[in-house]
């Protein structure tokens, strides 16, 4: 987790397990207390997933809500409405307020792969060079380049460094 994109998805995750418990509160029983308590951490969730930068996560977070809206826009009450308008407008506030999650997100919305078909097809070239056992871990910039960190591609890095061997190995784990 020491790079954004993990951290990222870490947060969405968080955040959407937390949406998830206050929609379906009336399931888990949960007191007006834990139900504080998980809005609060819900909001903490939202501002580390803004600050993690992980574009990724940003769109994987979207999709959650849109869906969870969509299967459950009957349940919304006037305050579950508040308080997603409310989330909507920090959001916002953060976004155009920051000049780095601005940046970002205009990446997002212009389809900026920040080079990631580069890297993607030069790591492809140096897996398929040692395709059994790979390179080895954190082999990636002294292997394919050293510009950037990282191949933005987990299945990929794990062929890279490993090789089919250690990825079929990993696989059934």
């Amino acid at each position: 987790v020491f790079y954004y994109n993990p951290f990222g998805m870490l947060m969405s995750i968080g955040a959407s397990i937390a949406i998830s418990l206050l929609i379906y509160h009336d399931r888990f029983k949960l007191s007006t207390l834990q139900m504080g308590l998980l809005t609060i951490l819900t909001f903490i969730f939202i501002y580390d997933l803004l600050y993690s930068l992980s574009r990724a996560s940003w769109v994987s977070f979207a999709v959650f809500v849109l869906c969870i809206s969509a299967l459950n826009y009957k349940k919304f009450n006037l305050k579950i409405i508040i308080t997603l308008l409310l989330v909507l407008a920090l959001i916002i506030l953060f976004v155009t307020n920051d000049g780095s999650i601005l940046a970002r997100f205009n990446q997002l919305l212009q389809g900026d792969s920040s080079d990631r078909y580069y890297i993607w097809e030069n790591s492809i070239k140096a897996f398929l060079q040692s395709p059994l056992f790979g390179y080895g871990l954190n082999s990636f910039k002294q292997v394919v380049t050293a510009k950037y960190s990282a191949t933005h591609n987990s299945i990929l890095e794990l062929l890279l460094y490993v090789g089919l061997v250690g990825f079929v190995a990993f696989s059934y784990m």
